[in-house]
């Protein structure tokens, strides 16, 4: 496996100094003026494919049904549209011959709708490997660069904000197939496509430019950095795109029937009915006239901005933990009733996904819309619907099924290994010597918050098994929440939230035991802080130099708040980074490796879906064994550079498993 990784690194560096070439060479923008083509002929767009390297590349669609595609030859000053009812097909059998050439490169903006599209209209598209290191999606490459836009990331918000350009984005929600091309929409269309040449033009300007890892001090230039983390998976997820996801329905609605249930339990207990819990106004009603101990708070209850009582879990759960000293706080059927109400807004999200959920089912099977920068961290986001929290949802995960007869879902699982990056990046003596002997961490901070033998604990698994998980589970939260710098207040909130409404003492007992049996962690939060303000790496046109980096290299920077406030990141989110891109960081070179040794070797595994710390493969029953050898194999190679002082008890499992097993 070591040599399958050195032999992806080495095709990592020719590659992407391939890509720098062709980049460096296309010219600027303006050097000619731009003539523009709609339906030329094959022989024209044959010739300019031949005079080509690298083409820009956008398109139209309107119900799923691709309408338009805008091709610009940036060597040759020239934009082509073509259109529905043009012949795609025979455009597209050009082509996907060009693309067998080694040194050519497509450029977009968010491509893999773009790809999906064209994969989808030719019946004939070659496997999307074809693809590898030929594609730079100016989308991922700008959002790599600076993460701190939140969700200003379109077309339109990176144009203005480094070229000055305002798009017009009138026609974007047009029915094609329903309207004449104008000369005004033809110039639309091909605007789309020069702002790419132009976006080339900035992107020459800066592939010069480095920052410093924070923790290796190794030297890191950005588009190196956003083709091997990121840009290499867009074949992958083409791949996943096209096949999509087998769903079994029957599940879906077993679940609705159960999360019902506990809907009319959980109102039944609070005294609502479903009317009062929809409605601001007669929640307001029913809180202000009631009779029950939770009445008494309604004069301080959060408010919403007409007026009414705050139902939305957030506000509610910031001002119970800003009051939490309060006596009123401290009766247990308040905190009860607060509990139960946290779990009655659980229930109804669930209900409110499953609904989202169906209406994406086509034949079976939903097809999301994979985003590989979803989250400023790097990790890998969905929509249409949202499944990155997949494997964490009871629902999806029963609902998700093997696409095939006799096929089954091997699933490969970083466990814990948030807290395994923390204790080495930490270089936490105590949380280092749990990993490294196989100790379960969570058993083990609970063995200190009691008072009771690590052994002794472990002995109750067999002997009372669900005793055992009561307290592993209780501990969870602790772990995961004072990793990333929890205070007291927040914890014990966190605990409510969770449906356990343990006193505010007990709170400041586990707080304050996880500080003195992990006291190296605060070391490592104070080093991400100074760490953040003391590096910079400017870049042109781009607000905000400050960052702080994960282990493999990629850049969190400030929030950029825009013109009246100053861009910034709070505490929390600088301890977090690291860990949390850190982990994507490994996630992606894993499913990098993983992508590339199944083309190589031509085997029957299908990867499904990646999130979080999964990844979740499908292949035929027979061979269960030896894919979880061989993603586990993969896994640990991927993560040693980090977890090299935790070997050989490196925090990973995979297993053969149903999804919603």
């Amino acid at each position: 496996m070591e040599r399958a990784i050195e032999t992806a690194r080495r095709m990592d560096s020719i590659n992407i100094q391939n890509i720098h070439n062709i980049v460096r060479k296309i010219p600027p923008y303006g050097e000619s003026e731009v003539l523009v083509l709609v339906n030329p002929e094959e022989n024209i767009l044959q010739n300019l494919l031949n005079q080509n390297s690298a083409i820009a590349l956008d398109t139209e669609f309107h119900e799923n049904r691709l309408a338009y595609i805008q091709i610009g030859f940036l060597s040759s000053h020239v934009v082509c549209v073509l259109t529905y009812d043009g012949g795609f097909i025979e455009f597209l059998e050009i082509f996907f011959k060009w693309l067998q050439n080694k040194n050519v490169l497509i450029i977009g903006f968010f491509m893999l709708v773009d790809l999906i599209k064209i994969w989808e209209t030719y019946p004939d598209a070659p496997d999307p490997n074809i693809l590898l290191y030929k594609v730079l999606d100016l989308y991922l490459f700008f959002k790599y660069m600076h993460n701190g836009y939140k969700h200003k990331n379109s077309l339109a918000h990176w144009s203005d904000r480094l070229l000055g350009v305002k798009l017009d984005k009138k026609y974007q929600k047009t029915d094609w197939f329903n309207t004449p091309l104008t000369e005004d929409i033809c110039n639309y269309m091909v605007t789309d496509v020069t702002i790419v040449h132009q976006w080339i033009n900035y992107v020459q300007k800066v592939t010069h430019l480095y920052y410093t890892n924070t923790w290796t001090s190794k030297r890191h230039f950005y588009l190196e950095q956003s083709y091997q983390q990121d840009q290499i998976l867009l074949p992958l997820f083409l791949t996943v795109s096209l096949q999509g996801i087998t769903i079994l329905e029957e599940n879906l609605e077993k679940e609705t029937l159960n999360q019902l249930n506990t809907q009319g339990e959980l109102l039944k207990y609070l005294g609502l009915d479903l009317e009062q819990i929809k409605s601001s106004k007669k929640f307001t009603e029913w809180l202000n006239f009631g009779t029950k101990p939770i009445s008494k708070l309604s004069q301080d209850w959060p408010k919403t901005k007409t007026g009414y009582l705050c139902r939305d879990k957030p506000k509610i759960s910031a001002w119970v933990t800003k009051h939490s000293t309060r006596s009123e706080f401290k009766n247990t059927d308040i905190l009860e009733w607060f509990s139960q109400f946290f779990r009655l807004t659980e229930v109804n999200s669930l209900l409110s996904f499953i609904e989202t959920f169906r209406k994406h089912i086509v034949f079976n099977k939903i097809h999301p819309l994979w985003d590989l920068m979803g989250a400023d961290t790097g990790r890998i986001t969905t929509s249409n619907p949202a499944l990155h929290s997949i494997p964490r949802n009871p629902v999806a995960r029963s609902s998700v099924v093997p696409s095939k007869e006799h096929f089954v879902f091997v699933i490969a699982d970083y466990s814990t290994i948030e807290l395994a990056i923390q204790a080495v990046l930490a270089d936490e003596p105590t949380m280092l010597r749990v990993f490294k002997e196989g100790l379960d961490l969570h058993t083990f901070l609970a063995s200190k918050v009691l008072g009771t033998p690590y052994e002794e604990l472990m002995e109750t698994k067999k002997t009372e098994p669900k005793e055992f998980k009561k307290m592993r589970n209780e501990m969870k939260p602790v772990n995961f929440g004072k990793v990333y710098g929890m205070g007291v207040q927040t914890l014990w909130d966190r605990f409510l939230s969770l449906g356990n409404n343990i006193t505010l003492e007990k709170a400041q007992h586990l707080h304050s035991t996880w500080d003195s049996t992990f006291p190296l962690i605060k070391n490592y939060q104070q080093k991400c802080k100074n760490s953040f303000y003391t590096s910079k790496a400017p870049l042109t046109k781009l607000g905000g130099t400050y960052y702080i980096t994960s282990l493999g290299g990629r850049l969190r920077r400030p929030e950029n708040f825009g013109k009246d406030r100053q861009a910034a990141l709070n505490f929390t989110q600088i301890v977090n980074f690291p860990i949390q891109a850190t982990c994507a960081d490994f996630l992606k070179f894993t499913l990098k490796i993983l992508y590339i040794y199944i083309q190589d070797n031509k085997l029957p595994i299908t990867i499904v879906l990646s999130a979080h710390d999964e990844i979740i493969v499908e292949c035929p029953e027979k061979y269960s064994k030896s894919v979880q050898t061989l993603l586990s194999n993969i896994m640990v190679s991927a993560a040693q550079h980090i977890l090299s002082p935790l070997l050989p008890e490196a925090p990973i499992s995979v297993d053969a498993a149903e999804l919603g097993g």
